[in-house]
């Protein structure tokens, strides 16, 4: 997700020439970035959960091959629709994130003629 989104922020900067993304954009481009990589990780949550139920121990290839035989490619992404509203957390979270860190390093560069543009670990975790 993380650099799929800071991928997507940077061409949306590249796109529109400001760097002042506002929070439905950021909402956006976060959704987008989090979409982006279902297409690969659908199928592995797939096996991996098939792998994880399974009271046989059966291989992963062996239940890989089950799953493209009994239902298809589509059975690799069942639960898409979940997953399209479940992109909402983490695009809420970093636009969140963002938002917070815009405010905080407004209040600390307040006056001063060095600009900093981080912060520091501490910070960033609270």
């Amino acid at each position: 997700f993380f650099f799929q989104n800071i991928i997507s922020i940077n061409r949306y900067v590249n796109l529109t020439g400001s760097s002042n993304i506002g929070t439905i954009s950021n909402l956006i481009l976060g959704c987008m970035a989090e979409w982006a990589h279902l297409p690969v990780t659908l199928p592995i949550d797939c096996v991996t959960t098939a792998i994880q139920t399974d009271d046989k121990n059966r291989g992963a290839f062996v239940l890989l091959s089950n799953i493209l035989s009994e239902k298809g490619i589509g059975g690799f992404y069942k639960g898409i629709q979940a997953y399209t509203v479940l992109c909402l957390k983490p695009a809420i979270q970093y636009t969140v994130y963002e938002q917070v860190k815009k405010m905080v390093l407004a209040t600390r560069n307040a006056g001063q003629q060095v600009v900093d543009e981080s912060l520091s670990a501490a910070e960033a975790f609270f």
